[in-house]
């Protein structure tokens, strides 16, 4: 604060401390004021401005300390808002984080749940500072939580602001490390659910889209497979084996397929065709890649569990240039 800051600090003070001032004064305060500023200009022109804005200052603060009445009440000081504090972390914690600090490059892209035989939670995060979790088969349409998350040295802070678990205004603090093999270690800190669903200990995710170099899945050679017995499995949401692409089936018949960081390349219509043992999807008018009625037809669905469900088939029709028809898919959630 400057010096003259500083005498105005205090003469404020002293006025509302109790000195009682008549109009007569404040009009002799006045008549000073102009006299003041009258003989500075003939002296020293900023030297006089700078005083009469501080006295004048001090005038209105008098004016409105007159408007109290003796009997009303000061209002008191806000209270500071406190700083949040997270709790501390236990030994095996800062070892299970231990590795560097995600940025919001690294966590761009859809990453799973590494442990699909105790939950299929998906989570994305976007360019644009959106994030999403969903184990339901819904990520891309209609997930089970959405917000905006922020990433400040390991702290992934993220605002629910919607979602079908209907806990808008929610806030989850997250630790998180890279791992060793490029994976991301999670820590929730003082949260025990996350919008309807149990926060786990410790979560490990392992990256989805965009598919890391080598992580790619394929169908293994040799297997024995049954016909697909469970039509309504077909519904969910499915890693498309050699990477690349992310198919989402929902239950009105719609679908979605993603690839990238978790851009739409094609969205459309599904069918399946227990008769001839076909699945087809057709493109829609609004499909990003592809274009209107263009058909991915596979054929001889068969399936197979591998801790999750896979399903195999001969790609009999592959209209769209992407290239996302592929024999194999890995079930990742529903």
């Amino acid at each position: 604060m400057s010096t003259i800051e500083e005498r105005l600090s205090r003469d404020i003070e002293a006025v509302t401390g109790g000195i009682v001032v008549t109009d007569s004064e404040l009009q002799d305060a006045r008549v000073a004021v102009e006299d003041r500023i009258e003989g500075g200009r003939q002296r020293d022109l900023r030297r006089g401005l700078v005083a009469a804005a501080a006295v004048a200052a001090v005038v209105v603060g008098v004016a409105i300390w007159q408007g109290f009445r003796s009997d009303d009440a000061l209002p008191s000081p806000a209270e500071p808002v406190p700083t949040p504090t997270l709790s501390p972390l236990e030994d095996a914690d800062e070892t299970f984080l231990a590795g560097d600090a995600p940025t919001p490059e690294l966590l761009r892209g859809v990453w799973r749940l590494d442990n699909p035989t105790d939950s299929r939670m998906l989570v994305m995060f976007a360019a644009d500072g959106g994030m999403r979790y969903d184990d339901t088969g819904r990520l891309f349409e209609d997930p089970l939580v959405y917000g905006t998350f922020d990433v400040a040295g390991d702290l992934i802070t993220v605002r629910v602001e919607g979602g079908a678990a209907q806990c808008e205004g929610t806030t989850l603090a997250l630790r998180a490390a890279v791992n060793e093999g490029g994976g991301l270690n999670l820590v929730p800190v003082d949260t025990a659910e996350a919008c309807g669903r149990p926060m786990r200990h410790q979560w490990v995710l392992e990256q989805q889209l965009p598919t890391p170099e080598g992580h790619a899945l394929n169908a293994p050679p040799g297997a024995s497979w049954d016909r697909l017995a469970d039509r309504e499995a077909v519904v969910g949401d499915w890693y498309i084996g050699g990477g690349g692409y992310l198919l989402e089936l929902r239950v009105d018949n719609t679908y979605s397929v993603l690839g990238g960081y978790g851009d739409v390349v094609d969205r459309g219509s599904w069918a399946d065709d227990e008769s001839s043992n076909r699945l087809t999807l057709v493109s829609s008018a609004d499909s990003p890649t592809c274009g209107e009625g263009d058909a991915a037809v596979l054929a001889d669905l068969r399936e197979r569990f591998f801790g999750a469900m896979v399903l195999r088939s001969t790609v009999e029709r592959d209209d769209c240039a992407a290239g996302f028809a592929k024999e194999a898919w890995f079930k990742l959630a529903l």
